[in-house]
């Protein structure tokens, strides 16, 4: 038991020596660019982005189409057959003109959020490092 305890140490005591050394700057852009606060805060202005995207997408009119067809055909103890054919096609199309200001409001909303992520990246020094970036 007592060398199966000195042998741990020994192994573990060589990793530790295999590391190296750091410098101050290393460690920080080590830290920077691995630290988990610094990823959501990347995710948390690129969602304010999307949201801002999305509250200004808002104003525009929608439009929606939809068809439906069907047919029949029947031959019951009769000598002649029947046959019906049905369709219905329809377009809509809608725009929000007024809904007690909530478009606008929701809009400056999501532009000033958009705006506190960036002065929270400044703030915090937060740089869009290459790792993180899938793009």
């Amino acid at each position: 038991m007592k060398y199966i305890v000195f042998i741990v140490l020994i192994a573990s005591s060589v990793k530790i020596f295999a590391q190296g050394n750091w410098t101050l700057k290393e460690c920080i852009d080590y830290a920077k660019e691995n630290s988990i606060s610094v990823h959501q805060a990347i995710k948390s202005k690129e969602i304010a982005e999307q949201n801002l995207i999305a509250s200004k997408a808002a104003f525009a009119p929608t439009i929606s189409a939809s068809t439906s067809q069907n047919f029949n055909y029947s031959n019951v103890l009769t000598d002649y057959a029947t046959v019906s054919y049905g369709a219905n096609y329809g377009i809509n199309l809608g725009m929000t003109l007024f809904n007690g200001g909530k478009l606008s409001y929701s809009k400056k909303q999501n532009y000033l959020l958009v705006e506190v992520r960036n002065a929270h990246r400044i703030i915090h020094g937060i740089k869009k490092y290459p790792l993180l970036e899938k793009r």
